[in-house]
This record gives structure tokens, C-alpha cells and sequence, in this order.
């Protein structure tokens, strides 16, 4: 019987929680011949604080996930186990173990990467699309292959800089095409 994650939901703060116990029985179930190997990083007894890395590797021993925890005695009299489990939590979480529910990957306002704005997609001329459809036609290329080749539903769908691509790139396509064994 699959794992259903949804059965072991917890509210956390008013959110969906999965704890970490429950995505190991998860990740166990899938995956029962990959390993999960914890270091203490950091330990500073005077402060009480620990860090530990979870590496979770696949069954030929390439590390496939790596992840970080970090606790005080502050929030935990147990910090030291607290940490390890919250470095296993992310690393489980980055496989995709429960990443739904991980309340630690919620950025919130704090974003830790840099936003990038995403360009404008430019309304296409119909009628250079037209006249590309017209060239491709000309030169025996299916319009629905060059569709295919540059991953878009049709031509209107291209960047100016994908169908001035394939404007300058016929032979190629026309070439491409032929080994396809298309048209």
C-alpha cells in the first residue's frame, strides 16, 4: 500500500504539517536501499547550539540531497537531536519528501533569492508569422515540425528571435526534417 502523506497531517501554526518522522516513512517506503547520513558541523557548548548536515545518497552512493539544521537550547532542551532531525526534514524535503508541507521552506516575506524579471512576451507581426509559414512551405518544411523542433503549439507561439532563427536556419530544418523522414 502507497504512503498517503495525508493521513498524517498536523496543524502547525495554522498550516499543514507533515512531521519529519512520518516523510522517513515515506522516503522508506520508496526508497528503502538510498542512505541518510547526519554530521555535526557546528557544536558550541557554551552557547548550546548545534548545526548538523543531513546527505541523503541513492544506492550507488551518489549524494542526491544535502541539507542543514541548526538549533539552540533556547527552543530545545534536546537541541542537539532537534537539529539533526531538522537537517534530515530539509534534506527529505528537497527530494520532494513532504516539500508541500515544510513549513521551514516557507519564505514568507524573508525571499532568499533575488527576484528576476521575467521579459515580455512581444505580440507577433501575423503578418511575418504568415510570411515564415509561406517561406517554410516554399522550402517543403512542415510548419508542424518546426513547431516540434523549437517545443511551441505553432508558429505564432515563437519568439522573434526563435522564428528569425529558423528563417536563417531553413536548410538546416529542411535537412533536420528530411532525417526525421517527415514530409
Amino acid at each position: 500500500m502507497a504512503f498517503n502523506p495525508m493521513e498524517h497531517m498536523m496543524d502547525l501554526k495554522g498550516k499543514q504539517y507533515l512531521q519529519v518522522m512520518w516523510r522517513l516513512v515515506w522516503f522508506r517506503e520508496e526508497h528503502p536501499d538510498w542512505s541518510i547520513n547526519t554530521t555535526l558541523v557546528a557544536w558550541d557548548k557554551e552557547q548550546q547550539l548545534a548545526v548538523f548536515k543531513a546527505e541523503i545518497s541513492d544506492n550507488a552512493g551518489h549524494a542526491v540531497s544535502t541539507g542543514y539544521g541548526s538549533e539552540s537550547v533556547r527552543d530545545f532542551k534536546d537541541y542537539l537531536e532537534k537539529a539533526e532531525t531538522k537537517a534530515v526534514g530539509r534534506a527529505l524535503a528537497m527530494l520532494g519528501f513532504g516539500t508541500q508541507f515544510a513549513p521551514d521552506l516557507d519564505e514568507e516575506e524573508r525571499i532568499v533569492d533575488s527576484p528576476v524579471e521575467r521579459p515580455k512576451k512581444q505580440k507577433n507581426d501575423k503578418e511575418a508569422v504568415y510570411n515564415l509559414v509561406a517561406q517554410f512551405i516554399d522550402h517543403g518544411i512542415d510548419p508542424v515540425f518546426v513547431c516540434q523542433l523549437y517545443g511551441v503549439k505553432t508558429v505564432d507561439d515563437m519568439s522573434d528571435k526563435e522564428r528569425k532563427h529558423a528563417a536563417a536556419n531553413m536548410d538546416i530544418i529542411l535537412a533536420k526534417q528530411n532525417e526525421k523522414g517527415q514530409k
